[in-house]
């Protein structure tokens, strides 16, 4: 999650890292109820950005000069 000290120190204490991984999901549903409430609803993305013909292209492109 991107908060102040998101992970840093969790990943040597299992406790704490389990409780952030569980109570993750249920903190991204309550913004999206928040953001609904507030008629601030964010676009639900269809499909992985890096998925783009763009990106595809371009990543064609670099093997290709690899190679």
């Amino acid at each position: 999650m991107k908060v102040p000290d998101g992970l840093v120190g969790m990943t040597l204490n299992p406790a704490a890292r389990i409780k952030f991984l569980l109570i993750s999901p249920e903190l991204a549903r309550l913004s999206e109820e928040a953001k609904l409430l507030a008629a601030m609803s964010s676009p639900i993305q269809m499909h992985h950005h890096g998925l783009s013909s763009s990106v595809l292209t371009r990543q064609e492109k670099n093997i290709n000069d690899l190679c």
